[in-house]
């Protein structure tokens, strides 16, 4: 999959808003830009996969496309923010 280094950086977004417990993470927010070259599909799929090998889990994606290509994030997928199991967060701090 071409979005192999883009799923890898969200993740790695993702896991940076969650340290020490990315496994608590349940949820992502996303938005792909206007004229990213990426697809809803392929980023559940790359984001799931990934994240299930690296967290053991599979957050919920909720994923919106912007239509806007004068957006700066018009070329790219950005993440907006995360969902956290907070008692997850708790047990494993």
């Amino acid at each position: 999959m071409h979005e192999s280094r883009l799923v890898a950086d969200l993740v790695a977004q993702a896991e940076a808003q969650a340290p020490g417990a990315p496994q608590a993470i349940t949820k992502m927010r996303l938005r792909i830009g206007a004229m990213a070259p990426a697809t809803p599909a392929a980023l559940r799929h790359g984001v799931g996969d990934l994240a299930m090998a690296r967290w053991g889990t599979r957050p919920d994606l909720e994923i919106e496309q912007s239509e806007d290509p004068a957006d700066p994030a018009a070329m790219g997928v950005v993440l907006v923010s995360i969902g956290v199991d907070s008692a997850s967060v708790e047990a494993g701090s």
